[in-house]
């Protein structure tokens, strides 16, 4: 690296620079300047009319520069002192610095120091007797100073001025300058992970409107944020009958959102069905025992984007895409109708409530005539699929079949279904589509659960 330092080194000849500067230049990277030149001379500085010391460097075999290499030499030696944000091991003896004069300089050049030798090291300080960490560094390939090299970075004064971190700004981009009154004066406790947001960009809003976020549940503690897989905290919040808030509520009180989607905005056959498709394809399911047939569904693939308002209120990421999915079903060609209310409702969004320890409060559903085709983002669109089918009551040709989704977490239990049926009668050829999503929310009156 420094291919000066420690170097005895004869300057002779003239130079576009004053010669006392140049040796100036030498002493200061470490090099020691003779005035003749031997045997033991390292290098030998040759400028214009050198003379006899250019023709006796030569019969000696020193190395001879001219004034642009020893420029150069000077640049890379600049380059090299660098040592900002570098791991460095110093080992071995010293003799002209004491090892913690080495450490303290290298640490207020912004370099880490570390007691071993590993891939992550990138310079070794090596003094007499280094031993096997000089070793391991050089089969590592890792650069390696003498005593006098990195003596010569120090006296080039090469600190590099390590500015401490600026606070990293938190605040989403969309709600720079934005306050919400709602928030002023409030103190939340946050658990669980948030969708929309991270924890810190919360607490950033949050405190950027006059309220403040605390790790736990405390006399001043006004209401708390749970997203999924809140904490034990998130217990002794609704313990205290402290109001509880929802990712999807806090939403709402940021972006003034409507409770629920239009019609329109829910992703049903009806409204995908009149979409231009993107991709089309067909899905060849196997029918029961016992069923004979082809059964098929037709599919289009579009672009339609769910309300975003849709999966918060259903609890679940299953709609958070930029694509949906339409299809009919066909049973030897001919297409199967929709069942209305025979089963579920030909195409339903259900959705319900429970207190954690299993009594039901609530819930709702959207229904859909189905004529149009139902939503079959959930099936598997390969060529072929297989399928377990359920017989739906004995000596019937009623079947379903479900297609599990992942489960959402709330605390330390999960959501009892969240999965789709399609449900089929291969007699009267009719089909039925559901979505159940489960959602279990802690009691008022039982916090601590069952």
């Amino acid at each position: 690296m420094a291919e000066l330092a420690g170097k005895k080194i004869v300057v002779t000849g003239k130079f576009a620079k004053k010669r006392a500067e140049i040796e100036a230049q030498l002493t200061q990277a470490g090099a020691k300047v003779m005035s003749s030149l031997s045997k033991n001379t390292d290098i030998l500085l040759a400028g214009d009319k050198a003379g006899s010391k250019l023709k006796k460097a030569e019969d000696l075999g020193v190395e001879v520069i001219d004034e642009a290499q020893f420029e150069a030499m000077l640049s890379s030696q600049s380059e090299a002192l660098d040592i900002n944000g570098k791991t460095v091991v110093v080992t071995g003896k010293f003799s002209k610095m004491t090892r913690a004069d080495i450490e303290q300089a290298l640490k207020e050049r912004g370099a880490k120091v570390t007691g071993s030798v590993s891939s992550k090291t990138s310079l070794l300080i090596a003094g007499e007797r280094a031993g096997s960490k000089l070793k391991k560094a050089e089969s590592l390939g890792i650069d390696i100073l003498s005593e006098d090299e990195l003596i010569a970075i120090l006296n080039q004064e090469a600190t590099v001025v390590v500015e401490a971190p600026k606070p990293k700004n938190h605040m989403p981009p969309e709600y720079e300058g934005k306050t919400f009154g709602f928030f002023k004066g409030k103190e939340f406790l946050m658990t669980g992970k948030l969708h929309s947001f991270t924890r810190n960009q919360m607490k950033a809003i949050i405190e950027a409107s006059g309220g403040s976020i605390s790790s736990s549940v405390k006399k001043s503690t006004t209401g708390a944020i749970a997203g999924e897989k809140w904490s034990q905290k998130l217990r002794e919040a609704v313990a205290r009958d402290l109001p509880i808030w929802s990712e999807g509520e806090i939403l709402l009180q940021l972006e003034g959102r409507k409770e629920f989607p239009t019609p329109e905005d829910i992703p049903c056959g009806e409204n995908l069905s009149k979409l231009d498709a993107i991709e089309e394809g067909e899905t060849k399911f196997n029918t029961p025992r016992g069923v004979k047939g082809d059964l098929v569904l037709k599919w289009k693939k579009v672009d339609f984007k769910p309300h975003r308002r849709f999966g918060e209120i259903y609890g679940t990421n299953f709609w958070n895409q930029d694509f949906s999915w339409v299809g009919k079903l066909y049973l030897n060609g001919e297409e199967l109708q929709p069942d209305g209310e025979e089963f579920y409702g030909s195409e339903t969004f259900n959705l319900s409530e429970f207190w954690e320890n299993g009594s039901d409060f609530g819930g709702g559903e959207e229904k859909f005539d189905g004529k149009h085709g139902f939503n079959c983002i959930g099936l598997p669109l390969r060529p072929k699929a297989h399928v377990n089918w359920q017989q739906q009551g004995e000596d019937t040709k009623r079947y379903r079949f479900e297609i599990d989704l992942s489960g959402t977490w709330y605390g330390m239990i999960t959501s009892s279904h969240e999965n789709i049926w399609i449900l089929v009668d291969f007699e009267k050829k009719t089909f039925a589509w559901t979505f159940h999503m489960g959602v279990y929310e802690l009691s008022y009156d039982d916090p601590w659960g069952n």
